[in-house]
């Protein structure tokens, strides 16, 4: 009975990674196709990094790891678009390395927030 409970999961996790590899993929063509293959190429390699190494986070240190290390890419992700706006709205404006240096603290700021009260509410649920 066990066997074919665990290729059940094995299956409803081969079926999410699918799903949701798929998705991304998809996303990111529709922004190749919308805004050029420097804004898509950057969501195609998620489609194969992150569920990855999430599974292997997952099977090795559990599941409650594997939701840290989620929560750590959204919120580093949500840094990271903060970070291409402002080098996007100041380089004009600005020395390269002020840029670099306002865009980076401002990314590493604003995913620290983002993981903390992140991480605050869901500890309240």
């Amino acid at each position: 009975m066990r066997a074919v409970e665990g290729e059940a999961d094995e299956a409803a996790r081969l079926h999410r990674a699918l799903v949701f590899g798929g998705l991304i993929t998809a996303l990111s063509g529709y922004l190749t196709t919308k805004f050029g293959v420097a804004v898509g190429g950057l969501f195609l390699g998620f489609s194969a990094i992150l569920p990855a190494s999430l599974t292997l986070v997952k099977k090795q240190e559990g599941e409650e790891a594997a939701g840290d290390d989620a929560l750590g890419a959204v919120a580093g992700s949500i840094g990271l678009v903060a970070f291409g706006v402002i080098v996007w709205r100041l380089s004009d404006t600005l020395a390269a390395w002020l840029v670099l240096l306002i865009a980076a603290v401002v990314w590493l700021s604003l995913s620290i927030a983002v993981w903390l009260l992140a991480h605050r509410f869901m500890r309240r649920q």
